[in-house]
């Protein structure tokens, strides 16, 4: 079973990370999509390779690694699809917000 990290960005990630792995695997979510112009504020996938030393690290403070623990059988590539092919959502027809909701999601009121 393979163990990934999908990590959100912040200034620190890296350094911590270096800090529980010494070669930390990592990929942007958003490389290779039409967000990669977004890359500094991609998530990480990061590939738990030592023996989970970095799930291990994780699990007793979840709250300072906001993202996801991910255990698959499939490679990297597979699960980079996957993840990249989820990342945005399309509809069949153009859709637009109408006023009103529009209005109310810019005021931070929910509908």
């Amino acid at each position: 079973m393979n163990i990934w990290m999908l990590l959100e960005p912040r200034k620190s990630l890296l350094a911590e990370l270096f800090q529980h792995v010494d070669h930390p695997a990592f990929t942007p979510l958003f490389t290779s999509t039409e967000m990669a112009g977004y890359v500094e504020f991609s998530p990480l996938l990061v590939a738990d390779e030592s023996r989970q030393a970095l799930s291990r690290s994780v699990r007793p403070a979840p709250g300072d690694w906001p993202g996801l623990i991910i255990e698959s059988e499939h490679s990297c590539e597979a699960l980079l699809a996957h993840l990249r092919h989820i990342l945005i959502v399309r509809f069949e027809q153009s859709r637009s917000l109408n006023q009103p909701l529009q209005s109310t999601i810019s005021n931070g009121q929910e509908s």
